[in-house]
C-alpha cells in the first residue's frame, strides 16, 4: 500500500495595487504616472483621478514609488492643499 499524496499549498502573494481609491469622490479611479520629464534632477509623477479630475504633480524621490506618491497624494489632500 502507497502513501496518500499531499496537496500542494500554492502560496498567494499580494501585488500592490496600479489602481486606487479617490479620497474626494471615493471612486477606484486615481491612477499614477511617472513622467520622463526631470525636474531638479528626478522623475515628475501625476496623479489623476479619472472621476472627478483632481490632480496633483509631484517630484518622486530615488526610492519612491507608484503607492508613495499616491500616498503624498492623500496626505496633500486631507491637509487642504488640494481641493
Amino acid at each position: 500500500m502507497g502513501r496518500r499524496k499531499r496537496r500542494e499549498l500554492k502560496i498567494v502573494r499580494k501585488t500592490i495595487p496600479e489602481i486606487f481609491q479617490c479620497p474626494k469622490c471615493g471612486v477606484k479611479a486615481v491612477s499614477v504616472e511617472i513622467t520622463k520629464e526631470k525636474q531638479e534632477g528626478s522623475p515628475l509623477a501625476v496623479v489623476k483621478c479619472g472621476n472627478c479630475g483632481l490632480t496633483y504633480t509631484l517630484v518622486m524621490k530615488p526610492l519612491m514609488k507608484k503607492v508613495d506618491a499616491y500616498n503624498k497624494f492623500v496626505d496633500a489632500f486631507y491637509s487642504g492643499e488640494l481641493s
